[in-house]
């Protein structure tokens, strides 16, 4: 809980998408102009488990603005630009990949359905979502 109350600064951003850095001695986040969309994503499962564990919503509830903010941008065919502003909750590219820098997101849509006990269905429209514009644009 320690830690991740630390690591709760850097969701404190306009958007609610964590910046990148905290400098742990002064407890600040450092602005970065933009996040990739697997960093900013990458909490999900054990911030979620840690409100189970400790029935404190805070955890949960940064976990969800996150994705809320990513779904809002509404990307095409499911599949996420590489870059995500801290400072307005926009895309800030449009390079799209599927390895580094940009999976954690793809995994995590998956399992946000299934730690939910697959009741949150927008995480699972996603994830189909993600996978039909993959098959469209990388397999066929």
């Amino acid at each position: 809980m320690e830690l991740a109350d630390i690591l709760l600064i850097a969701f404190d951003s306009p958007s609610g998408i964590p910046y990148t850095s905290i400098d742990f001695e002064s407890r600040m986040a450092k602005g970065e102009i933009a996040a990739s969309i697997s960093e900013a994503t990458t909490l999900q499962l054990e911030f979620k488990y840690l409100t189970f564990c400790t029935k404190d919503p805070k955890y949960w509830n940064a976990a969800q603005k996150i994705m809320k903010v990513v779904f809002r941008n509404n990307a095409p065919e499911g599949l996420v630009p590489l870059f995500i502003s801290p400072q307005s909750g926009a895309f800030t590219a449009t390079e799209i990949r599927l390895g580094s820098r940009a999976d954690s997101y793809y995994e995590y849509l998956a399992k946000n359905w299934l730690i939910t006990n697959q009741t949150e269905m927008k995480y699972k429209l996603e994830w189909e979502k993600s996978v039909a514009g993959i098959i469209h644009y990388y397999l066929s």
